[in-house]
């Protein structure tokens, strides 16, 4: 029996790589009677058939699993933003810093294009929003080789997910870190300053002693939470300060005695970020709604 991890999963075939080892497997039928998928990032037992090819027999308990994109095992997650051309919106980096916070993982923002003149004043704004909330945030410059090796050591023994919009320079990192990982770096349009899409499944790639997950760039990550008041635990910083708030479950928009809103007049706490906030929360009552 060969133990190894699940790298990619395509049609029902997983491909399960071990030490030098890449064996295309099926899973064993009992899997499917018993409402079990085998995930990119699975560690399984492996029957072999053959040179190249297997059957998966076991799999072992998972650490985690995230929903979207469907992937197992992870330790942290790496989220790439574009500070200009196109340039991320603070929603979207909130939007996926929470969502990151909601699946119980770290993150750490990667910050491309940083050898760009439009690019400094938002990558230090960035600097000072994020690093105080205890974010590793690191600016770099794929092309030039510019914070790489600051990368690389962020990423060494770890399981990780690089994600990020299309068009941010996540394929393009990839290719830097992983140059015979056979990575497509995509272009961006002129006229509309979006990407075009160039990764469209989940693969881990061998790195530094763990594995480095590239997932879609165009992955849209819906934040829909049943308990309105776990949205505030995504912000760090409206949760501490929250505690403090005349009205337990104040959801710190309109009530009387609410500390956040106190703390953001004093900028104690980003606007853009309470801001943020408020718009997911309102997207989160507007999904509510719909459902009943």
């Amino acid at each position: 029996m060969i133990k190894g991890r699940i790298i990619k999963a395509i049609a029902g075939f997983y491909y399960v790589h071990s030490e030098d080892l890449l064996l295309t497997c099926k899973a064993r039928g009992v899997f499917k009677k018993k409402g079990i998928s085998p995930l990119v990032g699975d560690i399984v037992s492996v029957s072999r058939q053959g040179m190249q090819e297997g059957i998966i027999e076991a799999i072992d308990p998972r650490k985690n699993e995230i929903i979207r994109p469907k992937i197992a095992n992870i330790d942290q997650v790496a989220l790439v933003f574009s500070l200009a051309s196109p340039q991320t919106s603070l929603f979207q980096i909130d939007k996926m810093l929470a969502m990151t916070k909601w699946n119980q993982l770290p993150a750490i923002m990667l910050l491309t294009k940083i050898d760009l003149m439009t690019a400094q004043t938002y990558y230090h704004h960035l600097l000072s929003v994020y690093q105080p909330l205890g974010y590793k945030v690191l600016g770099i410059d794929s092309l030039h080789d510019q914070g790489i090796k600051d990368v690389k050591k962020e990423l060494m023994d770890h399981q990780t997910v690089l994600s990020g919009e299309s068009g941010v320079g996540k394929s393009t990192l990839l290719k830097k870190l992983l140059p015979n990982s056979g990575a497509i770096a995509g272009s961006v349009s002129e006229a509309t300053q979006r990407g075009k899409h160039t990764t469209t499944f989940v693969q881990l790639y061998p790195f530094e002693g763990g594995y480095l997950a590239d997932t879609p760039g165009f992955s849209q990550f819906d934040l829909y939470l049943e308990d309105l008041t776990t949205m505030q635990k995504l912000f760090v910083e409206i949760y501490d300060v929250g505690q403090s708030c005349l009205y337990r479950g104040c959801l710190h928009e309109m009530e009387d005695g609410c500390q956040v809103r106190q703390a953001v007049e004093q900028k104690a706490i980003a606007s853009t970020r309470y801001e943020n906030y408020l718009q997911l929360l309102q997207e989160n009552k507007e999904w509510k709604a719909r459902r009943y």
